[in-house]
């Protein structure tokens, strides 16, 4: 099991978005963190970069993992609209 680290940027997005939204946010998170590795129809890998973003509803959640530190670095928290810019 990774352990998993917030951001501020992401903290503060996670505070603010609905509660069952976060929630749900939470969940996948904690799943991704639990194995990495292991296929997930919501990750994709970033292009042009490490990391990979998550999928949850209207949301989008870039994640950075560092394996031999055991971590997953939740970089950021965007809506659908803001991420695809």
């Amino acid at each position: 099991m990774f352990e998993v680290v917030y951001s501020a940027q992401a903290r503060r997005r996670l505070r603010r978005v609905p509660a069952n939204t976060a929630q749900t946010m939470v969940a996948k998170i904690d799943g991704l963190a639990a194995d990495p590795a292991a296929p997930n129809p919501n990750a994709a890998a970033l292009k042009g970069g490490p990391g990979f973003r998550l999928r949850v509803r209207d949301w989008r959640v870039l994640c950075v993992v560092a394996s031999p530190e055991k971590l997953l670095r939740v970089a950021a928290i965007l809506s659908r609209g803001e991420t695809y810019r």
